[in-house]
């Protein structure tokens, strides 16, 4: 039979209608299948074998095709045994057996699973898990910031302000995970997949949305998205008044519980009915674009900030988290190494607390107001109020990024180095693409000996933000007393917008004596890197005259200590030394090396009981470091400083020899009067000499980045005479 013939034959029987009916009838079927699995929680691979039965029927069309005619009467032989009861009878037997085989074909999956399988599931969680693994395992949901369909950027603060509410609202339901709102508006303006994202933040779901404002309605419309396959769980649209706002974020709340079959738990549900702090939209506007103000944190968003919780407290003078969140932006404003402005800390604090004061009487439990007071008295130096504030509204608000920051900070000052590597990792689990917490956590895998994980950690935030990850670097490459290395990094960052870095590489160029450049970077007003520098006499003046202007600045009157001390000027120190004692009892926590300094000065002032008490103080301090897993390395240098104090300067030196490259610190540290018991010791000497050439090889490498053929940077440009200095040891 020729190709002709062949074609002629497969249309008279009637085979390519065949194939147009059972397409159309497959994609028919698909277009049923899909609703019907989410709507009795079926699982992916329920999809598949449809496909795959789909797939396998094809063939067996064609044959029944081929065999039989398929006519408007129903189906024939093609060889008919006309006229006869048997031949319709065998037709019509045909005809059901192959309906009820291709039936059951297809059903046979759907109805296996869900009458078998599906109840003996363990543990059967209401959505799939993300390919972020066991995290994602419990019921999570990250927040996606919502898209401002206004047509006016200038609605971006209600867009994101209603993201962040609502992200509020969902971290308060038991059992439910939250990413931070840091990780969650990563993703702010770009197109990701689904799966990627929900793998970031591992989570299972992620809620998104939209929101349009017109006149005085706003449309919002939100949806549920499972991460592993992208498919809708639940999706609605709601049309109201802006002053219906408020009842919005509890329905969508509640509608997301429900969907990821959450109960409401009473508690939940007051806290719920309590998160209505005004009833006065025109004060939330202004408190919405207050807190996208805060969230910048710059200088100018942070003043730009107090001006609308301003405005949001005079419209409604009830209004706490308004009064809460303008006292953070005060202290933000004050001077410190992780603040944002010049006003003396003491003023910063005495604007705030009458603020915290309101906050706390109109909302005594609300998380927000909480975390205000816990940070005012964290910026007062009291350590141990501020660390049970942060537990009490945490355990209201468990998925507050910033505030597992400020408790980590809380634990070291107060010296639980047996917890702050844990709350270090808890804060990145919580806030995995937070650049602040990522920062954070990767000093501290090193400082506990966990550098297997630096990489990871590291490429994460480099990811995130080059800058960011050059800091970093820099900031690991300090701890490990690489400086060259320390100065390529940060010396990027800075490059890369990172001017914080900028206070961390004038240190290391001062440490290695090159004064001009560490002063150009720092600023000539910096005391650490005049004490870096050793230039005491310099940094005794700056100190005396900062102190004036803010006596109650600790970090002042260290620094005023450390001048006093490293001129020798012992005996005028202790005082200072005693008002620190003071302060660190409080809940500022110490530095085991100022303990023993501070010891030293009193001990040369006569003062042995409170000699005994700093020396004391350090030795436990040092100890519970030990017992809480952090590295040898780190802590020689801080009991070499022991030891000298104590005499035994056989084992000062021993220590010193043995790690002697992982030392921190300028070469000014060995003429202290705490080490001139050593300056006669030919061992101690023949440490000298290896520092010394440390520094030199140190300091030659980083000339050669900043003066070079090969310069790391070709728009830096050095300090006058930086490149005409010699290459010996400082």
């Amino acid at each position: 039979m020729n190709l002709s013939a062949w074609l002629q034959e497969l249309k008279r029987r009637r085979v390519f209608r065949a194939l147009v009916a059972y397409g159309l009838g497959a994609f028919a079927l698909l277009q049923v299948v899909e609703p019907v699995m989410h709507g009795l929680e079926l699982p992916d691979w329920v999809l598949k074998v449809v496909v795959i039965g789909l797939g396998v029927g094809l063939p067996i069309t064609i044959v029944l095709a081929w065999a039989y005619d398929v006519k408007p009467g129903g189906i024939e032989r093609t060889r008919p045994v006309a006229g006869t009861a048997d031949g319709r009878g065998a037709a019509r037997a045909w005809r059901t057996l192959a309906l009820v085989a291709i039936g059951l074909l297809l059903a046979s999956p759907v109805v296996t699973y869900y009458l078998v399988y599906r109840d003996r599931a363990p543990g059967r969680a209401a959505v799939a898990p993300s390919p972020a693994g066991s995290a994602a395992a419990a019921p999570s949901v990250a927040v996606l910031p919502f898209v401002n369909m206004s047509g006016d950027p200038g609605n971006e603060y209600f867009s994101d302000g209603l993201s962040e509410e609502i992200l509020n609202e969902l971290a308060r339901i038991p059992g439910l995970h939250v990413p931070a709102r840091t990780s969650s508006f990563a993703f702010k303006g770009r197109a990701e997949d689904v799966g990627r994202i929900g793998a970031a933040l591992r989570v299972a779901t992620l809620l998104e949305g939209s929101v349009r404002r017109e006149g005085g309605r706003v449309r919002i419309t939100a949806q549920l998205v499972n991460a592993a396959d992208g498919f809708h769980l639940w999706s609605q649209t709601f049309d109201r008044e802006l002053k219906d706002v408020f009842a919005i974020q509890d329905e969508i709340a509640g509608a997301i519980a429900s969907a990821l079959k959450l109960k409401l738990a009473p508690a939940a549900g007051a806290s719920a009915a309590q998160a209505r702090a005004t009833t006065s939209t025109d004060a939330y506007e202004a408190y919405l674009l207050g807190r996208h103000a805060l969230n910048q944190r710059t200088r100018a968003s942070i003043e730009a900030s107090i001006a609308s919780f301003q405005r949001a407290t005079v419209l409604d003078p009830r209004f706490a988290p308004a009064y809460a969140d303008l006292a953070i932006a005060t202290l933000l404003l004050g001077r410190g190494a992780a603040t944002y402005g010049d006003v003396p800390m003491k003023e910063a604090i005495a604007r705030a607390r009458p603020l915290v004061e309101r906050a706390l009487t109109l909302a005594p439990e609300r998380p927000e107001v909480l975390a205000a007071a816990g940070f005012m008295e964290a910026s007062s130096g009291h350590m141990q109020q501020a660390l049970d504030l942060y537990d009490r509204s945490l355990g209201i608000n468990p998925s507050n990024g910033e505030l597992q920051n400020w408790r980590k900070i809380a634990l070291e000052a107060l010296g639980r180095y047996d917890q702050i590597l844990a709350a270090a990792s808890d804060a990145v689990k919580l806030d995995p693409l937070s650049k602040i917490a990522l920062y954070n956590y990767a000093p501290m895998l090193q400082t506990f000996g966990r550098t297997a994980e630096l990489d990871g950690v590291v490429e994460r935030l480099r990811s995130l933000d080059e800058g960011w990850g050059q800091w970093v670097l820099g900031s690991l490459a300090v701890g490990r007393g690489d400086r060259a290395r320390a100065v390529r990094h940060l010396l990027q960052a800075v490059q890369l917008g990172r001017d914080k870095a900028g206070q961390e590489l004038a240190v290391v160029l001062a440490e290695l004596g090159l004064r001009q450049e560490a002063l150009r970077v720092g600023g000539p007003g910096n005391l650490k890197v005049l004490l870096q520098l050793g230039d005491f006499t310099g940094a005794l003046d700056l100190a005396r005259s900062a102190a004036r202007q803010d006596p109650s600045d600790t970090e002042i009157a260290a620094a005023l200590f450390g001048a006093l001390y490293g001129a020798g000027r012992l005996v005028e120190a202790e005082p200072l030394a005693a008002r620190l004692w003071e302060t660190g009892q409080a809940g500022a926590g110490f530095h085991p090396e100022l303990l023993i300094l501070m010891a030293d000065s009193a001990r040369a002032a006569g003062r042995a009981d409170r000699a005994s008490l700093y020396r004391d103080k350090a030795q436990r301090i040092i100890e519970l470091c030990r017992r809480s897993g952090i590295v040898s390395e780190q802590l020689d240098l801080q009991r070499s400083l022991l030891a000298l104090y104590d005499g035994r300067n056989d084992e000062a030196v021993g220590l010193l020899a043995a790690n002697l490259v992982a030392v921190g610190g300028p070469r000014s540290n060995f003429d202290l009067h705490i080490a001139s018991g050593l300056s006669g010791r030919a061992d101690f000497q023949a440490v000298l000499g290896r520092f010394d050439a440390i520094l030199a090889d140190q300091r030659l490498q980083v000339l050669q980045m900043l003066c070079g053929p090969d310069r790391l940077s070709p728009t830096w440009k050095p300090a006058p005479g930086t490149c005409a200095l010699p290459t010996a040891a400082p």
